[in-house]
């Protein structure tokens, strides 16, 4: 658990979104740039699932069925998805959510890892792209498969 509480800061110190699951998709925990980005505070969604208030008219049903499949078969997935914001404006992000094996009695956890794309943007940025294969890196012995 102290790796994964080492990417989470590093993380947060670089403004960069995440959000932490139990094994079915409950929010356990999101950091200061997740409520940031969607308007949620942690209060309002622990323990909802992140697509109970997250996706809307425009999320694109294909890209949530890829979840869920990827998901329920506790798989490491990374896609981009049309969520909403609190004030239900749309927006695109980049995610990758990696199944993380705490401890080895336990269910794994999801990790998300999130990045907002401008308009028009198809793909991470090389810097923001560098940073998640370093948080990859750095949890691979943790990733569930």
């Amino acid at each position: 658990m102290r790796l994964l509480k080492q990417q989470m800061d590093k993380l947060t110190d670089q403004q960069v979104p995440w959000v932490l699951t139990d094994a079915v998709g409950r929010i356990k925990s999101v950091n200061t740039p997740f409520v940031d980005m969607c308007g949620y505070q942690l209060e309002e969604i622990i323990g909802m699932k992140p697509k109970e208030f997250l996706h809307g008219p425009m999320t694109e049903q294909d890209r949530r069925d890829e979840l869920s499949s990827y998901l329920w078969n506790r798989l490491p997935v990374s896609t981009s998805i049309t969520n909403y914001r609190k004030n239900q404006e749309s927006y695109r992000v980049h995610l990758t959510i990696f199944p993380i094996k705490v401890e080895p009695e336990y269910e794994p956890l999801f990790f998300a890892v999130e990045f907002e794309l401008e308009e028009n943007q198809s793909r991470l940025p090389s810097a923001k792209r560098e940073l998640l294969f370093s948080v990859t890196r750095e949890l691979s012995d943790k990733i569930s498969q």
